[in-house]
Order: structure tokens, then sequence, then C-alpha cells
């Protein structure tokens, strides 16, 4: 994952992979029958890591602001621990290495997730319906969040992730009008 961080996918041999790894070039495409695969391999690992630690932040006792936010804070601490996996994760979330079989897979690993906004956007509290826009939307912000934190260390603080999250949130929730409120 580090090798791929660093230099990318085509920079990154498999013999250097391999020598990294202790094994013989052989025996890694006996586990993996390409470099595609691997990439595909890592990248469910590295989001089954996250999903583990965010499962405890869903609470349907709470509103989707509050969980949002749980889910937010969380997912950028967690990102600013693992470093290597968030670059690796920033790079390849977009990409044509990810095939559909691992998006797949990974859609349904984050139903409890996406049902959270799915629940939101039928509720009318978002000002965008797509669900897709939506979640790529949510990801995006969580990226440029641990991107700047980790540029700028001294902006971490739990003030400042409330301060990002609420520009985050102003941007996607419909505020509540006064003649809603009646």
């Amino acid at each position: 994952m580090r090798l791929f961080s660093e230099a990318g996918f085509h920079a990154t041999p498999t013999s250097r992979i391999a020598k990294l790894s202790g094994v013989a070039t052989g025996t890694l495409f006996h586990h993996f029958a390409s470099k595609e695969a691997l990439i595909n391999e890592l990248y469910i690992y590295v989001k089954r890591r996250l999903r583990e630690v965010l499962r405890h932040e869903l609470d349907a006792a709470l509103d989707f602001c509050t969980q949002l936010l749980r889910l937010w804070c969380v997912d950028v601490r967690w990102f600013l621990g693992h470093y290597d996996e968030f670059i690796f994760m920033r790079q390849y979330c977009d990409s044509h290495l990810i095939d559909a079989r691992t998006k797949e897979l990974l859609y349904q690993d984050f139903e409890p997730f996406i049902e959270l906004f799915r629940a939101a956007i039928i509720s009318g509290l978002l000002k965008n319906d797509h669900l897709e826009f939506v979640l790529s939307h949510y990801v995006a912000n969580v990226q440029h969040c641990t991107f700047y934190m980790y540029q700028f260390p001294d902006a971490l603080s739990d003030a400042r992730l409330l301060h990002f999250f609420e520009i985050y949130y102003g941007g996607i929730a419909i505020q509540p009008t006064k003649e809603n409120d009646q």
C-alpha cells in the first residue's frame, strides 16, 4: 500500500512489492491474479477497517446531523492516524483500477451508512436528492478536511473540526425557515 501511495500504480513494479513483502514474485501472483487484483484487495482491506471504526458511530436514536457529525469526526481522525491508507484511498477511490465487483461489495458493506443518507433524502433534510452525489460529496469533503488538517496540524482541534463540519453541513442541509417551523 505504501508503495502504491508513494509512487502510484504504474511506477510500482510487482518485483518491488514482492521484495518489500519478503516473498517471491511468483508467490505474489499465486495470491493475486494481477497488480489490479492486489489494488482491489488493498482497497477492500482499507475500507473494511474504516467501516469497523465507523459502525460504532451509528445510532438510530440520534438525529441525522448528530450521526453525520460523529461519522465525520471519526472519519477525519482515522485517516489522519492512517495517512498512508488515506493517500491510497484518495488515489484509488475513483480509479478505473477499482473493479465493479469491488465497488458492489463495498456498497453492500456500507449499506447502513448509505441508508443514513437515503433516509435523510427521503425525509427532505438535504438539498440534493441524488444519493450518489450526496455520498461522493461527503467523501470528498472528508478527504479535503483530512488533507488540510494533515498539511496544517496546528489546525487540528475539536473546535476546528466542528467548524469544518458546519461548513460542509450548511452546504447540503435544508435549513428550516420560520415558515417551516410554524
